[in-house]
């Protein structure tokens, strides 16, 4: 399967551009865009490779080089740690003091307004912090934000406080701020994603994954028949890797998608990559250390009693499990765990029909 499609396609010339057959267990990320084309980056000798394939054609890309990010020369050439070509980026200053994020001009404010926003909530949860802004450039259209030194949260159940203590800021988080204005994201959307994501899957290997969409029908049926609860204030991308442990408490990062959802979507996310990262770390990360952290987050989130929570609980949980299991599939090095990632979702399915 692997050699279909767009995908081997690129595949192909890319070997070929690098002199290398030895190409595919080094892809970390495969974009497929709106557009048809596809953003490749590689791990190699000097950091990562980035490729751009558009209709059988093939170039490097380069960070700095990026028209649709305005700072991207002047940010880009050193520190960089993130790049989603034409969309954002994250560096770290020459002087390493802050953090600067680029986006689209047209995205800039958007993104000012949610991390203002979220720093308001968060200025009300003991031991949470958000990193401050430092500058807005809007003619750059760059946020610096400040540097907080701190060290990852792992999924061990040695750190069960830490994420119970994670799970109750969640809650009191979504209690604090007033989403009116801001976008929602609820179970129909979070449907879209997993078709979106699977669309541009069929693009690069010419076929569908019959596992997903029978896991989506039925998530679909369930939607249907569901009435919705009521909307907070929803991270959306709550998992392991957003939070920094200080001396003075956590720091949760990446607001820029803030948005009003159900209590349940960044419970669900959060769990459901505690069951990942065991996956992925099977010599450090036991199954009780996941049960442990996310029991621990569930009970500082205090989840209501009613059936109603506990099912959406499970749907975001489920849904999450698909939408990783299509992701890893656009990535080598993971792929094997398409399958198992689908069986927690089917489990959580499971529940879901009897709940």
């Amino acid at each position: 399967m692997e050699s279909n499609g767009e995908w081997g396609r690129a595949l192909t010339l890319i070997q070929g551009e690098l002199r290398s057959e030895d190409v595919e267990a080094r892809v970390i990320r495969v974009e497929a865009r709106k557009d048809g084309s596809q953003v490749w980056a590689l791990d190699g000798e000097g950091g990562p490779l980035w490729f751009v394939y558009d209709n059988g054609r093939l170039q490097r890309a380069n960070p700095w080089e990026d028209r649709k990010l305005p700072a991207a020369a002047e940010c880009l050439r050193d520190g960089l740690l993130a790049w989603r070509p034409g969309r954002r980026a994250v560096a770290t200053s020459r002087d390493g003091g802050a953090v600067t994020k680029l986006f689209r001009p047209k995205r800039l404010e958007d993104a000012v307004l949610r991390h203002e926003l979220a720093l308001a909530g968060a200025g009300r949860i003991p031991h949470w912090q958000i990193p401050g802004i430092q500058r807005v450039d809007r003619e750059a259209a760059r946020i610096d934000f400040e540097r907080i030194q701190g060290t990852e949260l792992p999924v061990l159940g040695r750190h069960a406080g830490e994420w119970r203590r994670i799970g109750a800021g969640l809650a009191e988080f979504q209690r604090a701020l007033d989403v009116s204005g801001l976008p929602r994201h609820g179970r129909r959307e979070e449907l879209d994603g997993i078709a979106q994501l699977h669309r541009r899957y069929s693009v690069l290997f010419g076929d569908r994954l019959p596992d997903v969409d029978d896991a989506v029908h039925r998530l679909e049926r369930w939607v249907a028949k569901a009435p919705p609860r009521v909307s907070v204030a929803v991270h959306r991308d709550f998992h392991d890797g957003q939070f920094l442990v200080t001396e003075s408490g956590v720091t949760v990062l990446d607001f820029d998608q803030l948005c009003a959802g159900e209590p349940e979507v960044d419970l669900g996310n959060l769990t459901a990559h505690f069951v990942l990262r065991q996956l992925q770390n099977r010599s450090t990360v036991q199954a009780n250390d996941v049960r442990d952290c996310a029991l621990a987050a569930m009970t500082g989130f205090e989840i209501d009693e009613d059936e109603s929570a506990h099912a959406a609980l499970r749907f975001y949980q489920a849904a999450t499990f698909v939408r990783l299991a299509v992701l890893y599939s656009l990535r080598p090095r993971w792929r094997s765990l398409r399958g198992v990632l689908l069986q927690h979702a089917s489990a959580s399915l499971d529940e879901l029909c009897h709940a």
